[in-house]
């Protein structure tokens, strides 16, 4: 488990230096690792679908940003009281909003907004009616 919170925080700076490539790859061995050693039913495995979802975005891979953001949420949903659900849903919003498929984003950033007010979190709160303004505005044009 450590290698794997290594690969973590390697990924994360990676991220922060733009180097989004490497990041992804790093991303991809931090959850490899963990999963082999503590299985995918946790919330770390989570977590690190989150950031997968979150890079394969950012670099322009949708179809594998929906994929993992949408195993995270399948995941998350079974751990009680997941406070990261909301925030979950909402990166999966915005990547339902980048491959312009508006109805699943709206859903998404609904129940993102839904659990931030279940477990009052303002900044998942902000972030889905931010993502659900960008839906009204990609249709209105």
């Amino acid at each position: 488990m450590l290698w794997s919170m290594t690969l973590d925080m390697y990924g994360r700076f990676l991220l922060s230096q733009n180097r989004n490539k490497e990041a992804l790859d790093c991303f991809s061995n931090a959850y490899t690792t963990f999963v082999e050693v503590n299985g995918k039913h946790h919330e770390q495995a989570v977590v690190l679908l989150n950031n997968l979802g979150t890079v394969s975005s950012i670099v322009g891979d949708l179809d594998k940003s929906v994929s993992y953001l949408k195993e995270a949420v399948d995941i998350g949903k079974a751990i009680p009281d997941n406070k990261v659900l909301g925030s979950l849903y909402v990166n999966l919003g915005q990547s339902f909003l980048l491959k312009k498929v508006f109805d699943e984003a709206e859903v998404a950033c609904q129940e993102g907004k839904r659990l931030g007010r279940r477990f009052e979190d303002k900044e998942t709160e902000v972030e889905a009616d931010e993502c659900l303004e960008q839906i009204k505005d990609f249709i209105k044009s």
